[in-house]
């Protein structure tokens, strides 16, 4: 069965309908050996049980390990918990709000493009309207993040706060109003997305589609009864709108620049990356080569 499902007993193999409990251990073989044989003594069915494999869940996002080598999942999540100990993700609420797109290029692209803040003063005005300082720093952990992040500091703040996405007062804080108030933008190696703001949380996934094109899927968290309270839908849905246009701004960067990779390296143009901004993206390419090597 591949669709969510509720109350099953069993897992039956839509091809042979082969079943199995809950726990992977093989109840039936139907038919195996003719019509009316369910059973085959030419068929040892001992050690065909589903094989267990190492996953673990941190928020919505769950990562799965096939070949068990890897450390316990606790022990590869804590550079991320550490990064992330000034933020209360305890009250999250799921807000029922999703949303996609499609990217004409490769998933890395897209990748790389959502961990650095270089391109945001041209690429997205609107995140740094009134911005007097960004005060940017990079993040990362050898296989688990890549990150960017900000604490901004406005001209005017009180003329600039209703511009800043997240900055409704009405949705609870998740970030320690003692801590410095730095936000993040990262991938989740290889493949998961985490924006914070002060207040809500941006989850998603980069899903490739072949070589040449990507799909992302994101979904909003606030905290508490105002992922879901009726009277800040209209809110919730400007919160939305916002990260929407963030998205949609990036489609033609992300195209030209997977359509100029391919023409690189026969223009004999060597790749160059800032080291103030980019320095991420280079561990991010050399990651993808380190894990695909083994």
């Amino acid at each position: 069965m591949a669709e969510p499902c509720k109350g099953r007993s069993a897992l039956v193999c839509p091809w042979h309908a082969w079943t199995y409990d809950l726990d992977g251990r093989l109840l039936a073989t139907p038919k195996i050996g003719g019509d009316r044989r369910n059973s085959d003594p030419a068929i040892d069915i001992t050690g065909l049980d589903l094989r267990e494999i190492a996953c673990g869940q941190w928020l919505d996002l769950v990562y799965v390990n096939i070949d068990g080598k890897a450390e316990t999942f606790d022990r590869h999540m804590a550079p991320l918990n550490d990064l992330l100990a000034d933020y209360e993700f305890s009250s999250l609420r799921y807000s029922g709000q999703q949303w996609g797109c499609d990217y004409p290029g490769n998933w890395k692209v897209s990748v790389e493009g959502a961990i650095e803040d270089y391109h945001l003063t041209w690429g997205h005005p609107q995140i740094v309207q009134g911005a007097r300082e960004n005060n940017p720093r990079l993040h990362n952990a050898d296989r688990v993040f890549f990150a960017n992040s900000s604490a901004r500091a406005y001209r005017d703040a009180k003329k600039d706060a209703g511009a800043v996405m997240g900055h409704d007062s009405r949705f609870p804080a998740l970030l320690d109003p003692k801590a410095e108030q730095r936000t993040y933008f990262m991938s989740l190696f290889p493949t998961g997305c985490f924006q914070t703001r002060h207040n809500q949380v941006l989850q998603g996934l980069v899903l490739p589609d072949g070589a040449e094109n990507t799909k992302v899927v994101f979904r909003h968290y606030y905290g508490g009864d105002a992922a879901t309270d009726p009277a800040l839908e209209e809110e919730r849905r400007r919160q939305e709108a916002q990260w929407r246009l963030v998205f949609e701004q990036d489609i033609p960067f992300v195209r030209s620049v997977h359509e100029n990779y391919k023409r690189r390296d026969a223009a004999g143009i060597e790749t160059r990356f800032s080291p103030l901004w980019e320095a991420n993206v280079q561990r991010f390419q050399q990651t993808v080569v380190e894990t695909l090597d083994g």
